[in-house]
């Protein structure tokens, strides 16, 4: 293989929401507004963004919105059992637009990464940094659920059903070389 040569694929970005349970000091995605990506409303941009060449579907939204009541209250009304089944009520009608679905969506659960490793073809699992203490003294003070220990946990979980990761630390957030 020839080393000099790189490839890539073309992917159609999804926003579900960007309300998040944690307020992490550095973080620029999340809002308050509690609203979630309509599934179904997606099927018109795939079918666009196969047209330009898509090939992935990069899924993503701030760590667990279903623990908004509002956002809970939503999920109900439109029949969803759990926030899982949504995420993958969505990559599915992506998968059927011949998109593949790729998830940052922050941490999972065993059985949440038993459901969506039959549909997605990786997700992505940020470590944020390396020292757990200096995290949660400094950029994580607002985020008590961010922590290393429940990614390397998601790390670990996908690992062991055979679902791709990627992952990597942020740098960046205020280290010293101390």
């Amino acid at each position: 293989m020839d080393d000099s040569i790189v490839t890539y694929s073309r992917s159609m970005n999804v926003v579900l929401s960007r309300w998040c349970r944690n307020e992490c000091n550095y973080c620029e995605f999340r809002n308050n507004e509690e609203t979630l990506q309509v599934p179904y409303a997606l099927i018109k941009d795939a079918k666009a963004a196969r047209k330009m060449n898509a090939k992935e579907a990069y899924i993503m939204a701030s760590e667990r919105p279903d623990h908004s009541h509002a956002l809970r209250a939503k999920l109900d009304i439109w029949g969803f059992e759990s926030y899982v089944e949504y995420i993958n009520t969505v990559c599915e009608l992506l998968f059927l637009e011949d998109l593949l679905p790729h998830l940052d969506v922050g941490t999972l659960t065993e059985e949440e990464v038993k459901v969506i490793r039959r549909i997605c073809t990786s997700i992505t699992v940020m470590m944020e940094a390396g020292d757990d203490v200096w995290m949660q003294k400094n950029v994580h003070s607002n985020a008590p659920y961010k922590t290393l220990e429940s990614r390397i946990k998601t790390i670990q979980l996908a690992g062991a059903g055979k679902l791709p990761v990627t992952t990597g630390i942020i740098v960046g957030m205020g280290e010293s070389m101390k």
